[in-house]
């Protein structure tokens, strides 16, 4: 199982949804947490743990390897992969390069793949080249997962976050017709973060288990 220590009650007033008030990313609020406690374990799968620096280190080469490939703020990312150790910093590191990742389902059809790629305009699509065999899809840009964390001596400026901003993408089943895309801002994902911290109040020894895979 995957698990990721709970995000702590962030300082001050509640963070309110966008252009109401008050924003902080998901970003930021982990960026605190990082620097409070660098060495406290973070992400854990198959024996494996990344410290919250660690974490945020991977993130961050993620994000420079997005941009080097010519993700723009607001560009939309698909991330076609199982679970690992790596995939979360892989989100996160599509969020610091200022994109909103697009998860794929590696059992999906490949019609439906399809679909979202080209609705989404042919996207980059980061990928474990192990869920491609067998398959025929044809992909215009493409990128390995252990691409994204080689050392990389450039060092970019990364973009700021506002709440407007796209988060993620889900796609709905498709039952009805083509798959559709539900764009969610990074304000309401970081409204939940927040009330998750405060009302629930998880201390920073407890652990909340991903159950669910990367596409929901």
């Amino acid at each position: 199982a995957l698990d990721c220590l709970s995000l702590e009650p962030a300082p001050g007033p509640a963070i309110e949804s966008a252009g109401t008030g008050q924003f902080e990313s998901i970003v930021s609020l982990f960026g605190k947490l990082a620097r409070k406690a660098a060495a406290a374990p973070c992400v854990t799968f198959g024996g494996r743990t990344l410290s919250r620096r660690e974490f945020l280190d991977k993130a961050t080469m993620a994000a420079m390897a997005l941009r080097q490939m010519g993700v723009q703020q607001g560009d939309p990312v698909c991330l076609w992969l199982d679970r690992s150790l790596e995939m979360v910093p892989a989100i996160f590191g599509s969020w610091m390069a200022g994109a909103a990742f697009v998860p794929l389902d590696p059992q999906a059809p490949e019609d439906r793949m399809a679909d979202i790629i080209s609705d989404l305009g042919d996207p980059l699509v980061v990928l474990q080249p192990d869920l491609m065999e067998g398959r025929s899809l044809r992909l215009a840009r493409t990128m390995e997962l252990s691409e994204l964390f080689q050392e990389n001596s450039a060092i970019g400026e990364l973009p700021p976050i506002s709440a407007s901003d796209a988060a993620y993408i889900i796609y709905t089943s498709g039952s009805t017709g083509k798959p559709k895309g539900v764009v969610v801002e990074h304000g309401p994902m970081s409204n939940l973060a927040t009330w998750i911290g405060q009302e629930i109040f998880l201390p920073l020894e407890d652990n909340v288990k991903e159950a669910w895979i990367p596409p929901f």
